[in-house]
């Protein structure tokens, strides 16, 4: 019998440590996941910053890009470039009416200017212009040199208004822009 109990004794001696050396490669194995788990996160989270200022960048670009196709372009037409900047755009409408602005006397006092006066001259002229047609809801088409070009008929509302009403309306509020600018005070 005392042989029996050493023998039951060694196999629960061996029982015991196969138990311990199980724990200790079951927590082992638990550290090693643990520690790919964490270096992963952070690996993830970095590459989610760097996808997330990719995405602010490029937003701010796009941002940008809207702003400035705004002050040069129709704004009916600026969705439509950049959904598809590739595509020209070339619409057919019934019936337009365009005023071409000229600044009177630019070229003789165009000589008289530095090229940054001559530029904020342009730019606050322009923008003058710009607020009086949207005023009266004439589309700015462009601007070339000292020659500023708008219109009526050429936006969808306009075409819907003179396909409903008639030119007419669209008509009266580019002569309004004409009247105005006619009136404004001469620098």
């Amino acid at each position: 019998i005392v042989v029996l109990f050493h023998c039951s004794s060694d196999v629960a001696e061996v029982h015991l440590r196969q138990q311990i050396l199980d724990t200790a490669v079951g927590v082992l194995s638990l550290l090693v996941v643990n520690t790919i788990a964490i270096a992963q996160k952070k690996h993830l989270g970095k590459l989610q910053r760097r996808q997330a200022e990719k995405e602010l960048e490029r937003r701010k670009m796009c941002s940008k890009m809207f702003t400035v196709f705004n002050s040069i372009l129709p704004p009916f037409l600026v969705k439509r470039i950049l959904r598809n900047p590739s595509h020209a755009i070339g619409d057919r409408v019934e019936r337009v009416s365009i005023l071409f602005i000229l600044l009177c006397d630019f070229e003789r006092y165009s000589m008289t200017m530095t090229p940054v006066k001559l530029f904020r001259f342009l730019n606050d002229t322009f923008i003058e212009i710009d607020v009086i047609c949207a005023t009266h809801g004439v589309t700015k088409i462009e601007t070339v040199g000292e020659e500023y070009v708008c219109g009526v008929g050429v936006s969808p509302t306009d075409q819907d208004e003179d396909h409903l009403t008639g030119h007419t309306g669209c008509l009266s509020r580019l002569l309004l822009v004409a009247w105005e600018l006619k009136n404004l005070p001469r620098t």
